[in-house]
């Protein structure tokens, strides 16, 4: 299930960049702009080339119009996410996806986005990563670190364009007392990890850059098919790389510091015995 390749505004090539969004749907049901004609926004666009073309096959409002003036922004190259206020799906979009389906989709910059197909390689560090954050999923105080709730691939909420599945996140108990619950969870996470698959882009530019505006503190990236760790450390400008790690190293990576990392345990090396 993905949304439409392609929306509709209301207004001829080559005219100015205010443009008009008509309300459009498809046979899928997916809705686009609003209803009510005196309801649409308007938004500021680039004005679409002679290139474009009208996209058919779609309705427009409640009842059937002409298509003649419609200008499919997409296939001139115009990413639905540069019009601005009218995002193309929402949570209700998401959460209409049928459960079983579901965990395959995110809701990115308004779009929904299929997730990367992951590799054996990815799971192994998922699940390894997991293993390796034990000390601190408890409460804090004892012989471990504790002080963590952590979560895999639960969908976490950041605003009405925006709800990802990161691969691994976690929440400081001392912020968030009580295990996050529901679906998707309404509270941002203190540390999120994404492990890079087939679709790259999305952890390393667009979900990157909704993580630092909604001021997520920690964001590590692993690189299964590089072998490699990258830690980022929010700042008010952007997030900072403050340590990047190989296969062979043996770290200390916040906010995780209390305990050493042996990183080639991300990428299925077995954990080296403690010295006698």
């Amino acid at each position: 299930m993905t949304p439409p390749k392609r929306l509709l505004v209301l207004s001829p090539p080559r005219e100015p960049a205010t443009l008009k969004i008509l309300y459009a749907s498809d046979e899928r049901g997916w809705l686009f702009g609003h209803g009510e004609e005196e309801a649409r926004p308007q938004v500021e666009v680039s004005a679409p080339g002679s290139a474009c073309r009208c996209a058919r096959g779609l309705r427009w409002g409640t009842q059937s119009r002409r298509c003649a003036r419609g200008v499919d922004l997409l296939a001139c190259g115009m990413p639905a996410a540069a019009l601005k206020g009218a995002p193309v799906a929402t949570l209700e979009d998401l959460l209409a996806i049928p459960e079983s389906q579901r965990r395959r989709f995110e809701l990115i910059e308004g779009s929904i986005a299929e997730r990367g197909a992951a590799t054996g390689e990815h799971g192994g560090a998922q699940f390894n990563l997991s293993e390796q954050l034990g000390p601190y999923n408890r409460r804090p105080g004892g012989r471990s670190p504790g002080g963590w709730w952590f979560g895999t691939e639960v969908d976490n909420f950041f605003d009405p364009g925006n709800t990802f599945r990161p691969d691994v996140a976690g929440w400081r108990r001392e912020r968030v007392p009580e295990r996050p619950r529901g679906t998707p969870v309404m509270v941002r996470p203190d540390w999120v990890c994404e492990i890079l698959s087939t679709n790259k882009r999305n952890d390393l530019i667009k979900k990157k850059r909704v993580y630092h505006r909604h001021g997520v503190p920690h964001y590590w990236i692993i690189d299964p098919e590089r072998e490699l760790l990258t830690v980022y450390r929010w700042a008010p400008e952007a997030y900072f790389e403050i340590l990047i790690a190989e296969r062979g190293e043996t770290i200390r990576a916040e906010p995780f510091e209390a305990t050493l990392l042996q990183v080639g345990i991300l990428f299925g090396d077995d954990e080296a015995e403690p010295p006698p």
